[in-house]
């Protein structure tokens, strides 16, 4: 974070049934050339009543920077 992206915290509200959502993440285009890099996303806190099932992390892959 702060590097190659803006590091964040936010909430997302699930709709009933829906098992999938849009989260956004700011990447920082710099001038240094880079491979592919991974940012680890966590969902925890469910409140509600609402069980998270498996998987609970997923992962994000930053192309890589080839300037």
């Amino acid at each position: 974070a702060g590097e190659d992206f803006v590091s964040g915290t936010g909430q997302a509200t699930f709709a009933p049934g829906q098992v999938e959502r849009y989260v956004p993440v700011q990447v920082i285009d710099d001038r240094v050339t880079e491979g592919r890099e991974t940012v680890l996303i966590t969902l925890t806190g469910a409140s509600g009543g609402v069980v998270v099932g498996s998987p609970s992390t997923t992962t994000l892959v930053i192309d890589a920077n080839t300037r």
